[in-house]
């Protein structure tokens, strides 16, 4: 799975290069993801699903052209958590859904009485990092291992530029790992990082190296690998790692309805 490091010439040679290519793709019209989290009032799951479903029909009806995908996290600290969420819009589509007031007034008689809400979180996708975009194109994997990543004060140029590089190499090397990067904007500790890595199956799971200083040692070599993982030991101060597990009876995808 490597990638040969002959010709590999950006490495971290470039950091200071990182930044002002962030600042140009932060621009209008950059994708966005919208994070909901909630658990189940009194352990009783199965209310708050049969109670999701039946608000999911509120935006069918509507014809409500966002996605909405839907997951449970079935390993790490928040397990048995149910999370929502929209990708690939804009931010300026948020502020333009389908009647706020109504989803909300909505949501309350159906979901809610059966789901304690604990958490909203925003992001911006970071495609300069990433390798694939999976919920952005409505393809989402059956599992989804997530990390969530703390960085340092100040060192996030750092986290930049090893993304940077790992990105890269795993296109180079035409890696089948679905690699999406997203940066905290709300919802959390700063700054901070979501990775999202979509697989198929716990086969697949086990097969893919295990989080990002394995992913850095698979598919980068010698002084490449070296700074790589040095900046990440200088960037990051706690990487969490979740799986989500997909259900497509709690999520809404227009375009494939």
């Amino acid at each position: 799975m490597k990638r040969p490091a002959t010709g590999f010439c950006l490495g971290l040679a470039l950091l200071a290069a990182v930044p002002a290519a962030a600042q140009e793709a932060a621009k209008p019209g950059e994708k966005a993801a919208f994070l909901f989290g909630y658990s189940a009032r009194g352990g009783d799951t199965g209310a708050l699903v049969a109670g999701y479903k039946r608000h999911l029909e509120w935006h069918r009806e509507r014809n409500d052209p966002l996605n909405w995908y839907g997951w449970f996290v079935i390993e790490g600290a928040r397990i048995g958590r149910f999370i929502d969420g929209s990708f690939g819009l804009t931010f300026a589509d948020f502020d333009k859904r389908i009647d706020p007031a109504g989803d909300g007034a909505d949501a309350t008689e159906t979901f809610l009485p059966a789901a304690q809400p604990e958490f909203r979180q925003i992001y911006r996708m970071r495609r300069d990092l990433s390798v694939a975009t999976p919920l952005e194109d409505q393809e989402p994997t059956a599992l989804m291992q997530v990390l969530n990543v703390q960085l340092k004060a100040g060192r996030t140029a750092e986290f930049e530029a090893a993304m940077a590089n790992l990105a890269s190499a795993m296109r180079g090397g035409q890696s089948t790992v679905r690699l999406t990067a997203y940066q905290r904007v709300t919802g959390g500790p700063e700054p901070g990082f979501m990775i999202t890595l979509g697989v198929s199956s716990m086969a697949e799971l086990g097969a893919m190296p295990s989080g990002l200083t394995d992913l850095v040692r698979s598919f980068l070599e010698d002084a490449a690998e070296t700074s790589t993982l040095d900046a990440l030991a200088a960037s990051v101060v706690a990487v969490d790692s979740e799986l989500w597990q997909y259900r497509a009876d709690l999520s809404l995808i227009p375009a494939g309805d």
